[in-house]
């Protein structure tokens, strides 16, 4: 009986440590893929104003 809990317990700590790190992973890779957009955006509409063209 102990060691079955023991090994629920286990297996749930390993199971919600792991959707953590995968949440957290999803979280900065959005971020980051966010602010490249942001990014290229910005720069996209600095060189049409600066130029007065679209490329």
């Amino acid at each position: 009986m102990t060691g079955c809990a023991t090994a629920a317990r286990i297996f749930c700590l390993k199971a919600s440590v792991s959707l953590i790190i995968r949440f957290l992973f999803w979280e900065v890779s959005t971020l980051i893929c966010t602010n490249e957009y942001k990014i290229n955006n910005s720069y996209y509409l600095m060189k049409q104003n600066v130029t007065g063209f679209t490329y």
